[in-house]
């Protein structure tokens, strides 16, 4: 769980907590008082669903097995969410100028658990989510000048803060 602490003298408290609650009233928000001292806990939970509907924009890089850059890439996403399922559609563009695309069906299954399927990804995806992480696991085809490759996938994304989500 991301998580965030400040201390500060008991009399500035009240000014920052009302400033706090009243950016989101759904933000998890723990205070815990000390003696001369009060330390506000913040919490960001990650929710698939809540993060990607919508338009959101990444960036990333694929590294050889040594750890050499191969290729950087921008992905445009358009998320849409029908009952418990998350459409993703994904445009990338890489830094030579290629374009390719895939379309995620991610469905919730409950519990913290879910499961993708995308044309270029074999059977499933499977991945659990838990406070500000998600573990994302599948064997995709990647795409690699003429040929493809059987990448298996062990990702994990972190919810910085609402607006920041990091992938490894």
């Amino acid at each position: 769980i991301k998580t965030f602490l400040i201390s500060l003298p008991s009399e500035v408290l009240i000014g920052i907590f009302c400033k706090f609650g009243s950016l989101d009233d759904n933000l998890p928000v723990r205070v815990l008082a000390i003696p001369k001292e009060v330390w506000i806990l913040l919490v960001f939970l990650f929710s698939l669903e809540d993060y990607f509907e919508g338009k959101t924009e990444a960036w990333g890089m694929f590294h050889d097995r040594f750890g050499n850059l191969k290729r950087t890439f921008k992905v445009d996403i358009t998320g849409t969410l029908e009952s418990d399922t998350l459409i993703l559609d994904e445009k990338f563009l890489y830094d030579d100028g290629e374009q390719d695309s895939r379309v995620w069906t991610i469905k919730n299954l409950g519990n913290n658990q879910y499961s993708g399927t995308a044309s270029d990804v074999i059977g499933e995806a499977k991945g659990i989510s838990e406070g500000n992480a998600l573990n994302w696991k599948y064997k995709l085809n990647l795409k690699v000048g003429d040929s493809t490759i059987l990448v298996d996938f062990d990702d994990w994304m972190f919810l910085q803060d609402r607006i920041i989500l990091m992938n490894r």
